[in-house]
């Protein structure tokens, strides 16, 4: 058993927190939205780098302890959460754990998630402090490959107000990962060396190499869709002229995959605008639209390295809250809900938050469920999930985190700021202080 799945064992899952909060009574409040149908596996199984196909294994593990506490959440109380997981083992139910990894049948996660109804209710119910949430969903883009994003989700996750164990556990997770995927890397980085030569087939098929290593590698994607742009700019197929070359389908392919793979890097945002909203069929945009699409990946890009840079110390408020607006500036409305939802954990639900949520809920959820989330939200029917009591986490470059208070009695251990109140209902869980492991560095970004 590998390190931080050792640790992850350490920390016994805390239980996802489901709302329960007596004075605002929503014991018994169900949530009745129609979600999207389950996700079915699609595609056929590639070659997969056997350190991918440990990884991918290690995340199956966790995956299934974050799945039995799913399973064990109260469904009177979170009744989309209990949707989802439905949902959610009905897409894994075609994978043979027995089976090695580089046999499982490719999910359409965008189903299963972002454009999944009952995902963004259980979105909602689940605690805004609870981590485990963005573990469990790191872990699902880990079985997949798609380790960029998982990657992504575990950042995220480390924004919550977590201990120090949490974020051991988080960072030999990114370690595993990138270990993982050094191998693919490193033919990437041959490969552009090939580029830059002038010898763009034997760019290409290197990138291929790469690709049958990783399949999800975002990088390898892109280059490869670069060194046949540059290929056919210098010397174009016949009947083809310019403008054509840069959009051509061919080319775009390779950037809009890498765009899904790695969302919060600026090099997929490339060609015709509408391949960013596939849902708006349009041929002109608005000069803000135009504006953002030249500037909003370079800065959403520089406002997630920066809290990269910075972990394992949280990020500010105001480095989450640029990563929330320069998502959302570029139609990433699903992942800047999941980075705000880091700042309601800290500070809870505001007035301006709720502006957000009406804003981007009804571009990813169906017109009835985002109706429902919202009139929660709103304070129209009860909130169903508990105003965080933590104060918001201090400055890192001026603070350093507080350690976790002592729990209360019967209840879990819970990171807490120091003066600021805790009840058990609103506490994830930590390891006993008994517990420690030798946990790697965090991986340059």
């Amino acid at each position: 058993m590998n390190l931080s799945l050792r640790l992850f064992v350490v920390l016994c899952l805390p239980a996802i927190a489901c709302a329960d909060d007596a004075t605002e009574a929503p014991g018994g409040l169900a949530v009745e939205v129609g979600g999207a149908e389950p996700a079915e596996p699609v595609g056929e199984p590639r070659q997969w780098d056997s350190q991918i196909d440990i990884a991918r294994g290690s995340s199956w593990q966790i995956l299934g302890l974050c799945r039995e506490k799913l399973r064990n959440c109260p469904k009177d109380q979170a009744a989309g959460l209990e949707a989802w997981r439905l949902d959610l083992e009905a897409s894994l139910s075609g994978i043979d754990p027995g089976q090695d990894p580089d046999t499982w049948p490719e999910l359409d996660l965008d189903r299963l998630t972002k454009r999944n109804s009952n995902f963004w209710t259980a979105n909602y119910e689940v605690h805004p402090n609870d981590w485990i949430w963005l573990l469990l969903q790191a872990e699902l883009e880990a079985v997949q490959g798609r380790l960029d994003r998982a990657e992504m989700m575990l950042y995220l996750a480390g924004q919550h107000p977590v201990n120090d164990q949490v974020r051991q556990l988080i960072t030999g997770r990114i370690a595993e990962y990138r270990n993982a995927t050094q191998s693919s890397r490193e033919v990437v980085t041959y490969g552009v060396s090939r580029h830059d030569a002038g010898d763009y087939d034997g760019a290409i098929a290197v990138y291929q190499i790469a690709l049958r290593l990783w399949p999800q590698n975002a990088l390898a994607h892109y280059e490869a869709s670069y060194s046949l742009r540059t290929k056919w700019i210098a010397t174009p197929p016949p009947g083809m002229d310019a403008p054509e070359v840069v959009n051509h389908p061919d080319v775009l392919a390779g950037m809009d995959l890498s765009r899904t793979l790695k969302p919060f890097a600026a090099m997929g945002y490339q060609g015709n605008l509408d391949r960013w909203f596939p849902k708006e069929k349009r041929e002109s945009f608005s000069s803000e639209e135009l504006a953002n699409a030249i500037g909003g990946p370079r800065e959403l890009e520089a406002a997630w390295n920066a809290i990269v840079a910075k972990w394992p110390q949280p990020a500010t408020d105001a480095e989450l809250e640029a990563v929330c607006e320069h998502a959302t500036s570029i139609g990433l409305f699903d992942l800047s809900l999941q980075a705000r939802q880091a700042l309601v954990g800290r500070r809870g639900y505001s007035p301006a938050d709720l502006e957000k949520f009406q804003f981007a809920l009804p571009k990813l959820a169906s017109a009835e469920a985002a109706e429902r989330i919202l009139a929660r939200l709103g304070g129209k029917e009860p909130l169903i999930v508990v105003r965080p009591e933590l104060a918001t986490l201090p400055d890192p470059a001026t603070e350093s985190p507080q350690s976790p208070q002592q729990d209360a009695p019967g209840s879990a251990n819970t990171p807490t700021p120091e003066g600021s109140p805790a009840t058990p209902e609103e506490k994830p869980a930590t390891p006993d202080d008994s517990t420690s492991a030798d946990v790697p560095p965090a991986p340059e970004p």
